[in-house]
């Protein structure tokens, strides 16, 4: 957009209404094209901005070592996958796995976020998991 912007004021591009808001080159900008002149850019300042999201925090009800293997599980899952880990448990999945501890499938496939395909899929390994404990 800068560049778009950098340009109209410059007079090498306008608005063209007829076009629906389209862009329009003008004559001025003919030798631009040509490469017979050039046209400096301003940068725009980038925002550095974190790239990693803020973890919530665990619930105190939560063992820290069961949250850890089960998201190892899911991370090692995801990799074998090539997906990323939230489309094999959401964390509110896995922290639901953590509080309730389940010991069947039965128990695995209430658990909220868990349908039958991921229960037929998952449900075994992320019960051994949760049995090793």
């Amino acid at each position: 957009q800068s560049v778009f912007r950098q340009l109209v004021a410059a007079g090498h591009v306008v608005a063209d209404p007829e076009r629906f808001g389209g862009l329009a080159l003008t004559e001025k900008c003919r030798p631009l094209l040509k490469g017979q002149d050039t046209i400096a850019f301003r940068l725009d300042p980038v925002q550095k901005t974190s790239k990693k999201l803020s973890k919530a925090p665990l619930p105190d009800d939560i063992d820290v070592g069961i949250w850890e293997a089960l998201r190892a599980h899911r991370r090692a899952l995801a990799e074998v996958q090539g997906v990323p880990p939230y489309v094999i448990f959401h964390d509110s999945t896995l922290q639901a796995m953590a509080e309730q501890m389940p010991s069947s499938l039965a128990e695995f496939g209430a658990l909220p976020g868990v349908g039958e395909r991921k229960l037929e899929k998952y449900g075994d390994g992320f019960l051994q998991v949760i049995r090793q404990l």
